[in-house]
């Protein structure tokens, strides 16, 4: 076995029990609606395995039975099922949330910007916005839904989860879920059969013509097409650029119809990136899909599963708002990578160095762990 392998083995024996003491203390904050009909699925520290096809009879069962089994993660079915417990072949499907999932991670790649700790607020922050744009411009405007309709879940670790409730919903199949997540994507858009193709542009329009019609817009006025096309096109569109912005806001560009039609067409899919929803595909169209159970911790961070207020997100700190943990005792570490200034429950911590020996908060501690930053060298809370 690896030194890197001893002290990941070393680092899961002590969270381990740091979650047992929350669940052991905190199991009442497990929440979950139609517990007996659905299913759950728990990924366990050792080893990395997955249990699933668990049911329980009521929320005291499940809470008693993670307080016991303290897993690294926890989940349940968005599906309710006749025979939950059953194989997937055997359950008998009976509806299911239509759920989005807004990854911080592969949002933030976007802007150039790695996941680290340093980076993490930043990531947040980034997701949060994608997660606004989703339910004001798609998931309110678009489709109609009421915000009594949508849920908003913290995930624990790196992104969002959005929970539709709503009986239109909830009884469509992959297919359909499918097309959902197209029309939100941006995928399959016809561009060249757009009127904003052939130079008519509605500004204040619903749907993906006023999107596009904006998209175009910014996508102009920001110069952001000249690092996505060739020279000779750039200079095209520079010569143009400033009567086609005037006239795209009186509804209709002539001069924007002098570009050549593969311009045009560039230009319109560099709209399409920009006013796109960013949510996992899979994730939508999948109608057994396991999700994070409120009150849980996730295994990657120490923090707690949470629900977000819509009203909330922009100015969401998960390091504050979704802490579990208690900050104190501390506990003590090994740094095994150079690490810069964190921002962590409104405090700023490091730098810090390899091979430093520091003591810090408990929930920065298992935070830091998860990136496989540091070596826990004894148990805080627990000696």
């Amino acid at each position: 076995m690896s030194k890197e392998d001893i002290e990941k083995r070393d680092n899961i024996s002590v969270i381990k029990k740091i979650f047992k003491w929350y669940y052991s203390t905190h199991s009442s904050s497990i929440i979950c609606e139609n517990v007996e009909r659905r299913e759950f699925g728990f990924m366990l520290f050792d080893g990395n395995v997955m249990v699933r096809h668990k049911s329980f009879k009521s929320i005291l069962e499940l809470r008693r039975f993670i307080a016991e089994l303290a897993p690294k993660h926890a989940y349940h079915s968005i599906a309710i099922y006749e025979k939950p417990d059953a194989p997937m072949e055997e359950k008998g499907w009976v509806c299911a949330e239509l759920l989005f999932d807004i990854d911080a991670d592969h949002i933030a790649k976007k802007y150039g910007i790695a996941m680290r700790p340093e980076t993490y607020l930043q990531c947040m922050t980034i997701a949060a916005e994608e997660t606004i744009k989703l339910i004001e411009e798609f998931l309110l405007t678009d489709f109609g839904l009421a915000p009594r309709d949508i849920a908003v879940l913290f995930s624990g670790g790196r992104g969002f989860h959005v929970h539709v409730k709503n009986k239109e919903f909830e009884y469509m199949d992959r297919a359909m879920r499918q097309e959902i997540v197209d029309y939100i994507t941006g995928n399959g858009i016809n561009l060249k059969a757009t009127m904003i193709f052939e130079g008519y542009f509605l500004m204040e329009g619903h749907g993906w013509i006023g999107r596009l019609s904006r998209g175009v817009y910014e996508v102009l006025e920001s110069g952001y097409f000249r690092s996505k096309l060739r020279k000779q096109q750039v200079n095209a569109i520079d010569k143009r650029c400033r009567r086609i912005l005037e006239e795209i806001l009186t509804g209709f560009s002539g001069t924007w119809n002098e570009l050549s039609d593969k311009t045009k067409k560039k230009i319109l899919e560099m709209a399409v990136e920009l006013m796109r929803g960013d949510v996992d595909r899979v994730v939508t169209s999948d109608i057994s899909r396991l999700t994070r159970i409120v009150g849980t911790l996730h295994g990657k961070t120490g923090l707690k599963v949470i629900k977000v207020d819509i009203s909330k997100l922009e100015s969401f700190d998960p390091t504050k708002e979704a802490l579990a943990l208690p900050t104190s005792p501390q506990i003590t570490v090994k740094f095994l990578s150079d690490i810069g200034s964190v921002s962590f429950n409104d405090d700023i911590y490091g730098p810090y160095r390899e091979g430093q020996i520091k003591s810090i908060p408990i929930p920065l501690a298992v935070f830091l762990s998860g990136f496989e930053c540091v070596k826990l060298l004894n148990g805080g809370i627990l000696e």
